[in-house]
């Protein structure tokens, strides 16, 4: 029996599901973690907390089916949030999710410093606390010693996958909510990363959702309790493949 294996980053927990070719569903699990809040209005998570629970999940569903190949994998989760790694794809701190309010103030520069119109011409979106691009400005500004050492800056659930494939990309949906990303271009826009000072080389790839993006590293696969070498899809944002389903 061949099925397709699919991660759903959420806010509170990771669900697993393991789908036929047709689409019925034949396993499926839940996995919660926690939300951390150091300070007040801040959200954080611990990537590595993602990871278990995907490991956990997959073996929970693998358990529930028996004997079957997984084909593909495929994954959405939620938006907005960042995760930085440093040159050697270690994890810096702990994500900051949609859901925090530190960069507020950052937040209302940012529309302020490029125009609302401008903004809504080339983001397509205005600026909130917990967007990528508020986020990383505000690690700029109060966290300098942090900045530098920065590599990329990947959503969510583009760190699952590159935990996954060892591959770094993202999609245009994510992308989409970053409030740094071009809509119309389908590219991260230059002029405003350049009004940010954000460097587009910490921006991972975008290519289609649809896209294989990797394949499933030896290291990841034995974590799962799977094969190396399953095509690992793109994905999208939590909201956007929520609409289309």
């Amino acid at each position: 029996m061949s099925l397709i294996l699919g991660f759903d980053l959420g806010t509170t927990s990771l669900k697993t599901i393991l789908v036929d070719a047709q689409g019925n569903i034949r396993a499926q699990a839940e996995h919660e973690y926690p939300i951390h809040t150091p300070y007040p209005g801040w959200a954080e998570q611990d990537p590595e907390a993602w990871w278990q629970a995907a490991i956990a999940g997959t073996r929970t569903c693998l358990a529930t089916v028996g004997e079957a190949s997984i084909s593909a994998i495929g994954l959405s989760g939620q938006m907005h949030g960042v995760v930085l790694l440093d040159a050697a794809g270690e994890v810096l701190a702990p994500a900051v999710i949609w859901a925090d309010q530190r960069s507020s103030q950052q937040a209302r520069e940012i529309t302020e410093r490029i125009g609302l119109a401008r903004l809504a011409a080339s983001a397509g979106t205005r600026v909130a606390a917990g967007f990528m691009a508020a986020t990383l400005v505000w690690v700029q500004e109060q966290q300098p010693q942090l900045w530098q050492q920065v590599r990329w800056a990947l959503l969510p659930k583009d760190w699952l996958r590159w935990r996954l494939t060892n591959c770094l990309a993202t999609e245009p949906s994510d992308a989409a909510g970053t409030a740094l990303f071009d809509q119309q271009a389908r590219a991260w826009s230059q002029p405003i990363l350049e009004a940010l000072h954000i460097d587009p080389a910490i921006l991972p790839p975008v290519i289609a959702s649809h896209a294989v993006a990797g394949e499933l590293t030896r290291a990841a696969a034995s974590g799962l309790g799977l094969p190396p070498g399953i095509p690992v899809a793109a994905g999208g944002a939590d909201q956007a493949t929520g609409a289309l389903g």
